[in-house]
C-alpha cells in the first residue's frame, strides 16, 4: 500500500519545503507573496475570489507534513491570510482546523488569543471544525486564570464570559497531552486528506 502523504501529491513541494525554511523563526514576506490573500475577480461574476489560495492550501498541505516550533510564525501567517477569505465567503474550517492544531501543539500564552479566535470568530463551520480544546489552549479552568489575571487587556472578560457561555457546566475536555495524542492518531491525516481531495491534489 503506497503511503499518501503531502510530499507525494503536493506539486513542487522541495519548493515549498525551502520557502518554509526561509521563514522559520522570522517571516518572509518577499518568500511569501506568492501565497499571500490577493483578491481577484473576473468579467461577468460579481463574486471576488483569492487569486493565491490554492498556492497558500498547498503550502499549508507541505508544511504539515514536517512542522516544529520554530513554523510558529509561518502558522500565524497562514492562520491571518486564509482567515480573510472568510470575508469573501469561503468555508475554511478546514485549513482553520488543521493550522490551528499545528499551533496549538507548540502554543505558549501569546498564541492564546489566535487560537481562540480559530474558533470563535467566523461561522459554525469553522467553530464545529476546530475543537474547543485548541481554542482554550491549556485548559478551561487555566485559560480562565490566565483571562482573569490579565483582566486589564482588551477582550480578554469578553473572551472569559463567552467561553463560560460556550462550556457551561458540563463539557468534558481531554488532557492537553491526551488531545494531542488524539488529534494526530484520528484528525490530522483526515483534514490533510480532505483539503488535498478538495483541491484536486488527491482522488477520492
Amino acid at each position: 500500500m503506497i503511503d499518501v502523504t503531502p510530499k507525494t501529491y503536493v506539486p513542487n513541494y522541495a519548493q515549498y519545503r525551502q520557502v518554509i525554511e526561509r521563514c522559520r523563526q522570522q517571516i518572509d514576506e518577499v518568500a511569501l507573496a506568492p501565497f499571500a490573500f490577493s483578491p481577484i475577480t473576473y468579467p461577468n461574476d460579481e463574486n471576488v475570489y483569492d487569486d493565491h489560495n490554492r498556492e497558500r492550501i498547498e503550502l499549508l498541505l507541505a508544511l504539515s507534513d514536517d512542522f516544529c516550533e520554530a513554523d510558529k510564525p509561518l502558522i500565524r501567517w497562514l492562520l491571518r491570510e486564509n482567515g480573510k477569505c472568510f470575508e469573501l465567503g469561503f468555508d475554511i474550517s478546514k485549513e482553520t482546523a488543521l493550522a490551528a492544531f499545528m499551533l496549538y501543539k507548540y502554543m505558549d500564552w501569546n498564541d492564546m488569543l489566535v487560537l481562540y479566535a480559530c474558533k470563535f470568530a467566523y461561522g459554525s463551520a469553522e467553530q464545529y471544525m476546530v475543537d474547543t480544546e485548541i481554542a482554550l489552549g491549556f485548559g478551561l479552568q487555566e485559560t480562565l486564570d490566565y483571562l482573569a489575571k490579565h483582566a486589564d487587556v482588551p477582550h480578554h472578560t469578553e473572551m472569559a464570559n463567552a467561553i463560560r457561555a460556550y462550556c457551561g457546566q458540563e463539557m468534558k475536555l481531554k488532557p492537553r497531552a491526551q488531545f494531542i495524542d488524539y488529534f494526530e492518531t484520528r484528525r490530522f491525516g483526515y483534514l490533510q486528506d480532505d483539503l488535498a481531495f478538495d483541491y484536486g491534489l488527491i482522488d477520492e
